[in-house]
């Protein structure tokens, strides 16, 4: 299992840089996952490793990656563009995808109904519902209130599975890995993070969660969407910033469809 999983998450990587290869637009689709730029890798006794998912997407070697959030105990919120492909979906878990490659299959999807499709950014949320049973470790989070809306200036935690960077030698080892970031800005829908120090999401984490820590506990304040691309040089790509679903914004909608995922 470790050896197979790491050549079809390897072949995930090269076909998912191949397709945003000559694409003029001023943000990429973190599609196939994004990675997390300058954090640390999450310990297997870290309370973080309770609450998050990888979701593998495709048969064979066509496989991406993309994170989850546990907020129910078989149901996890993560980017809609994560998971448009109902039929191909699955979750895997652990801290390291290589050494445990543990996978359960995906029964129920339901994606925004404004959803913009992929790189639209527009309403990118969906939540899935697992078929099975996750091994006891694993804890859903509480979803953060209104009074939890961020701010500019705000540190919160980015949690992942992807690159580690977007230049070649950058690490996709499967790894679950952590960085505080700050917010630059936030609108309605949206939280804007920069990457001014190096550090942030990068290809390989979307629809991975982004969490307030409060009073000891983690709350998912954005989702992973889309990262800004602002140069055409290479080196900076995934240091330029990114933007997430501000799921303050969305509340009403998770609870008014979680009931059809019970």
């Amino acid at each position: 299992m470790k050896n197979s999983l790491k050549l079809l998450l390897s072949s995930a990587l090269l076909l998912t840089l191949a397709a945003c290869q000559g694409q003029d637009v001023a943000t990429l689709n973190l599609e196939g996952g994004d990675n997390i730029v300058g954090g640390s890798k999450v310990s297997s006794w870290s309370d973080l490793s309770k609450h998050v998912l990888s979701i593998l997407t495709g048969p064979g070697e066509r496989i991406q990656i993309c994170t989850a959030v546990l907020i129910r105990d078989n149901i996890a919120l993560t980017a809609a563009h994560c998971v448009y492909q109902k039929n191909k979906i699955r979750i895997a878990y652990g801290v390291d995808l290589y050494e445990q490659g543990n996978e359960i299959p995906v029964d129920k999807v339901v994606i925004h109904e404004l959803y913009g499709g992929p790189g639209s950014g527009r309403n990118d949320l969906a939540l899935i519902r697992i078929a099975g049973n996750l091994p006891r470790k694993y804890k859903p989070v509480a979803l953060p209130s209104v009074a939890d809306t961020p701010y500019q200036g705000q540190e919160l935690i980015t949690v992942g599975y992807g690159r580690t960077g977007w230049m070649k030698g950058a690490e996709n080892d499967g790894r679950l890995r952590q960085v505080a970031v700050n917010v630059d800005s936030t609108d309605m829908n949206k939280i804007w993070i920069g990457r001014s120090n190096g550090k942030g999401i990068c290809q390989g984490d979307s629809g991975g969660p982004t969490f307030l820590k409060k009073n000891g506990e983690y709350y998912p304040i954005g989702i992973a969407s889309y990262i800004l691309m602002m140069s055409d040089d290479p080196a900076k790509k995934c240091l330029e910033g990114g933007v997430l679903m501000n799921v303050v914004s969305y509340l009403p909608w998770i609870h008014q469809n979680l009931p059809s995922l019970n």
